[in-house]
C-alpha cells in the first residue's frame, strides 16, 4: 500500500500550474492555502518541472500596487523635512493625492487641535519663525491674505530697523571721533 502523501494537491501538476502562472500566487500563498510549507510547494514544482518566475516578476506579483509607505525600500518612517518644514506620510488625508501623499505637520496639529480640516485660504503660522517647531501654542491659524501682508510687514520694518541701525553707526562713528578729538586737546 503506497504512503499516504501529506498535500495531494500538489501532486496535481496542472493543479500547482494553474496558481501559480494562472492565478499568480506567490508558492508561499499556495503553501498557505493547502496548509503546506514553503519548501514543500518548491519542492513539488521543481518535479513537475514547472518554471519559477524570475525575481522581478516575482516582486511584481508581490506588489502588484508597488512598494508603497513601508513596503518600500526607502521607508524612513513616514516623515521628511523640505524646504524647512516637517511632512507626514499621510495618505488617507482629503489634501493628500496618491502622488504627494505627505501633508505639513503643523497643519495636521492645528486640524487636531481645532476637530476639523483646515480650509484652503487658512495658513498655519509659526509665531517665533522655527519651521520645525509645530507646539500647538507656536502655531496660528491666520487667512492667507493676513498671512502675506503679516510677512511684508514684517520684511518692511525689518529695512526699516536696518536703516535706523546705520544712522546709529554713522552717529557712534561721529561721536567716538568727536571724543578723540576732545581728548587731544585735553578737554574730556
Amino acid at each position: 500500500m503506497p504512503a499516504k502523501l501529506k498535500y495531494p494537491g500538489l501532486q496535481n501538476k496542472e493543479w500547482l500550474y494553474r496558481k501559480y502562472h494562472i492565478d499568480m500566487l506567490s508558492t508561499k500563498q499556495i503553501a498557505k492555502e493547502i496548509g503546506a510549507t514553503f519548501g514543500a510547494v518548491s519542492s513539488w514544482m521543481q518535479r513537475h518541472g514547472i518554471e519559477r518566475r524570475s525575481i522581478k516578476e516575482s516582486l511584481s506579483v508581490r506588489y502588484q500596487n508597488g512598494r508603497c509607505g513601508k513596503k518600500a525600500a526607502n521607508w524612513r518612517g513616514g516623515k521628511r523635512v523640505a524646504n524647512g518644514y516637517v511632512f507626514l506620510y499621510t495618505p488617507g488625508h482629503p489634501n493628500a493625492t496618491p502622488d504627494k501623499p505627505y501633508i505639513q505637520e503643523h497643519r495636521l496639529i492645528m486640524e487636531k487641535h481645532l476637530g476639523r480640516f483646515l480650509e484652503t485660504d487658512e495658513v498655519v503660522h509659526h509665531l517665533n519663525g522655527v519651521k520645525t517647531d509645530n507646539r500647538i501654542e507656536n502655531l496660528q491659524v491666520i487667512k492667507r491674505g493676513k498671512h502675506v501682508s503679516n510677512h511684508f510687514k514684517a520684511s518692511h520694518e525689518v529695512l526699516t530697523i536696518r536703516e535706523y541701525i546705520k544712522e546709529l553707526e554713522a552717529e557712534n562713528e561721529y561721536l567716538r571721533a568727536e571724543i578723540q578729538r576732545l581728548q587731544s586737546r585735553g578737554i574730556a
